[in-house]
């Protein structure tokens, strides 16, 4: 079987499996892939300009059958399709594409120290911790309501997290956090941002642990800028 039989096969087959995602087995697989790309779900969200790609290579060779000698179904082509269909088939876990390596803090370290450690290397979120028992987590709202609340114009050199603690605390912060486990799936985790977000919440981060308790240590995370980032 060459690779514009093998595309023919895999295409049908991603076809199906979209379709049957949806439940809708009459809808152009067009509106298909534009309606899972809106609701981000994963791959689509990711592969969109491949996929509406691939759904044109499938109708050339569908209507002007001559075409195909014009476009080459290269190996690597044929590859990433069936990494899709794979990943439809069996969606990534959100520890999968979390971020592992998280910078963490603990009450006694210096505020200003991570805000540039943040800065230089563009994350978002910090969990600080007391005696090894995590007690909030630091961002830009946190340091937004602290500056709003105690009316001062800048965060001193010398300022601890204990000092801001009201601000970063898992009870009093702004913003709401989520656990989740390990073996919870990217898409339902980005769900649970869009439907915040629907509802004017904002859900700062997820933090997956092994069972999704808070008292266990902390082994992924997802902001939402990881997910826009990776669409």
């Amino acid at each position: 079987m060459d690779n514009v039989e093998k595309f023919r096969k895999l295409f049908v087959e991603f076809e199906n499996l979209t379709k049957k995602l949806l439940n809708k087995r009459e809808i152009a697989i067009k509106d298909a892939i534009d309606i899972l790309n809106n609701n981000h779900v994963f791959p689509y969200s990711k592969e969109t300009d491949f996929l509406h790609f691939c759904r044109m290579c499938r109708n050339r060779l569908s209507h002007v059958n001559y075409d195909y000698k014009y476009i080459i179904y290269t190996d690597e082509f044929i590859l990433k399709l069936e990494k899709i269909i794979e990943q439809i088939k069996n969606p990534p876990s959100a520890y999968s594409m979390s971020t592992k390596n998280i910078t963490f803090a603990t009450v006694d370290d210096n505020v200003h120290n991570f805000m540039n450690l943040m800065n230089e290397k563009n994350f978002t979120h910090i969990p600080i911790y007391e005696k090894n028992k995590l007690i909030g987590i630091f961002s830009e709202n946190s340091i937004f309501n602290y500056l709003l609340r105690e009316e001062i114009i800048e965060i001193s050199k010398e300022t601890t997290f204990n000092d801001i603690r009201d601000y970063i605390s898992l009870d009093n912060c702004k913003e709401t956090i989520k656990f989740v486990s390990k073996s919870e799936k990217y898409n339902d985790v980005t769900n649970y941002f869009i439907k915040k977000y629907k509802n004017g919440e904002k859900l700062a981060c997820i933090l997956i642990t092994q069972n999704g308790n808070v008292g266990e240590k902390i082994e992924g995370l997802i902001t939402s800028w990881d997910i826009i980032g990776r669409e």
